[in-house]
Order: C-alpha cells, then structure tokens, then sequence
C-alpha cells in the first residue's frame, strides 16, 4: 500500500487554481492606509479641545473626533508633545468639564 495519498478532485481543483496567485513576503504584512490628509487649523483646535476634555486618554478622544482614526491621533498627539509641549502639558493639567 502506497504513502502517498491522493486528494480528492474537488482539492486538485482549487490548486491549480491557485497556480496564478503569486505569494511572497509582502503577501502577509499588514497594509497601511495611504498616507492621510494633513491637519488643517480646526482640526487641531479640536484636537486641542478633546485632549483638554479627555487628557490623553485616545479612546475617549476618538469619540469626540470620530472622523479620524486612534492612530491618527496618537501619532498627533505625539508630534504634538515634541513640538508643542507646554501647550500638551496646559490642556493635560487644565481639563474642561465635560459639555463646555
């Protein structure tokens, strides 16, 4: 009795079918989005306006800026704290109530 065993029909089908499908590294990284717009002026002001609300807690902030995505906002609010940081540190310490 042989090994070797043969795979049904239905299987020897889907590969040959998956002869042309080229598979590679990249086949397997995790794409990421094309490069997003830039942060005009209002954008920033609410961005300002939800850390002074949320501090630097990045789920509560992407309730108040839900156009925009939990990594954009980190990676902003990273620029941010490198660019700007007494301006980080004021709205951290200054929090607003909610609602104002």
């Amino acid at each position: 009795e042989s090994l070797v065993q043969t795979a049904p029909e239905i299987e020897r089908e889907e590969v040959t079918r998956a002869e042309n499908i080229v598979i590679n590294q990249n086949s397997f990284r995790r794409r990421t989005p094309a490069r997003t717009a830039r942060w005009n002026k209002e954008n920033t002001k609410l961005f300002y306006k939800a850390l002074r609300t949320f501090g630097p807690n990045l789920t509560n902030m992407n309730l108040m800026l839900k156009h925009l995505t939990r990594r954009q906002l980190r990676d902003k609010l990273r620029l941010e704290e490198k660019t700007n940081p007494h301006l980080v540190e004021y709205c951290i310490k200054n929090r607003l109530k909610i609602g104002e």
